[in-house]
């Protein structure tokens, strides 16, 4: 591995204009730039691809035995650059055809599709205001992209996309594999399966990206349910199977699933034996499935991101009042202790930023609204059966990878007129609070023996 030389950026102050500047440069085995690409990073990111932002970049050529580096830069506060060989959304191409495919199929249970090689700048010390400059570089090994042909790589390797990811200046990262997927696809097969009645059921999750050029950060997850139902007493058991691809979004700054598309086409039900009422069967197990995915399934991730992302702020026992409903929030112990800490994390945040005595004023104000609007704030029942006021987190942004989610709660731009904001400018008040809230760290560069991107799979059965 190429050495890594550290620094710290320089980061622009709220409400100037413009957007930092990135620098992303391959260079060859002299020092020679193949490829490189100069401009602003906006806080939604950036898709650059073969054939239209650049043509032919070379990452490895086996006849030279020479492997390029990557060199990445960003004035933004955090952010990472992802280089791709294939284009990890072939596999959904072939889903919208043929998802039962082997080939298809194949695909998506042995990772056979490159994933991509990431780096980003490193995390800047909580409450440390940046000053100066920061190049990350790695080597870029043939492995990284095909490490199913360690020791025999494809002999001639070229980039194919880059995905520029924002982190804004306060993000949370959400692994998916063991706090989202992991729990819904099990939740899934028990939804199904009934051992009373000899129900089986496979159920697999598929995690993607798409970054499309108006959607730089999107993605989100193929759902395959298999099994087989038994119906009527004396009569054939049903088997099924389906798949559905549906995508992350934020709704009022809430992470929300939606279902993208359904292939759960009649065909794909039979009656494990010949039966006149076969046809009544399929559709009775089919209209019990379908029901149980929508609205049930994705009305119960909403609400699990609802909930993950409304903070108790004091606790009944720290002398927060009970709550019946959500007009009875926020009480006022939460509302003064949060006003009050967003109020004095304003100064430490606006001097990391560096804004100007107006711009601080202005962050502070907004960031308080927000504390202060009733909108924000929701009466949430707790395990013991009493309720008390939480606070509702809104993100400002998004970022989606296939094993992670990234909640951006400050972006580059932002004037502080989000309950995400006001969370962050409170956070800034303890050090160690801001390192637990902006955590975001994807890249880092992954060692190619654990590289489990571009997809992340879980799959669940019983019995």
């Amino acid at each position: 591995m190429r050495a890594v030389t550290l620094g710290i950026f320089a980061v622009m102050g709220l409400g100037c204009a413009g957007a930092p500047p990135t620098a992303l440069t391959v260079l060859d085995t002299n020092g020679v730039a193949v490829y490189e690409h100069r401009g602003s990073l906006a806080d939604r990111g950036l898709a650059l691809s073969d054939g239209a932002n650049f043509a032919g970049v070379s990452l490895f050529d086996s006849s030279s035995n020479a492997y390029q580096t990557a060199r990445f830069s960003s004035g933004s506060y955090r952010a990472e650059a992802d280089l791709y060989a294939e284009d990890p959304r072939a596999i959904l191409s072939r889903w919208e055809t043929s998802p039962y495919d082997p080939v298809t199929l194949g695909m998506l249970e042995n990772l056979r599709i490159s994933p991509a090689f990431s780096i980003a700048n490193p995390v800047t010390t909580p409450l440390a205001p940046p000053a100066g400059a920061v190049t990350v570089q790695f080597g870029i090994f043939p492995g990284v992209f095909y490490p199913w042909l360690v020791g025999s790589p494809p002999r001639h390797i070229n980039l194919s996309h880059v995905l520029l990811s924002n982190y804004g200046r306060c993000a949370t990262e959400i692994g998916l594999k063991s706090s989202v997927l992991a729990p819904l696809v099990n939740r899934i097969v028990e939804g199904i399966v009934d051992r009373r009645r000899d129900r089986s059921a496979k159920a697999e999750i598929n995690s993607f990206v798409t970054f499309d050029d108006d959607r730089p950060q999107g993605g989100g997850f193929l759902l395959y349910i298999s099994g087989q139902v038994p119906t009527i007493a004396g009569s054939p058991d049903v088997k099924f199977k389906l798949t559905r691809r549906y995508s992350y979004s934020l709704d009022n700054g809430i992470i929300s699933v939606k279902l993208d598309r359904s292939q759960d086409e009649a065909s794909r039900y039979e009656c494990t034996s010949s039966s006149l009422s076969c046809d009544a069967l399929k559709n009775r197990v089919r209209d019990e499935l379908l029901t149980g995915l929508d609205p049930g399934l994705i009305d119960s991730i909403n609400l699990e991101f609802m909930n993950r992302q409304s903070q108790v702020i004091r606790s009944l026992e720290d002398g927060a009042a009970e709550c019946a409903t959500d007009r009875d929030c926020p009480d006022g112990v939460n509302m003064a202790s949060l006003d009050l800490a967003a109020g004095l994390g304003a100064g430490p945040l606006a001097k990391v930023f560096s804004m100007d005595g107006a711009q601080e004023a202005a962050f502070r104000t907004n960031v308080q609204s927000q504390v202060r609007s009733p909108a924000n704030w929701r009466c949430v029942e707790r395990p013991d059966a009493r309720k008390s006021c939480r606070f509702v987190v809104r993100a400002e942004r998004l970022n989606v990878f296939p094993n992670a989610l990234q909640p951006v709660w400050l972006t580059e731009g932002s004037e502080g007129s989000s309950s995400g904001a006001a969370i962050t400018a409170a956070a800034y008040t303890d050090a160690a609070r801001v390192g637990a809230l902006c955590n975001a760290q994807h890249g880092v560069y992954v060692d190619p023996t654990t590289n489990d991107r571009p997809f992340e799979r879980v799959v669940a059965s019983a019995p």
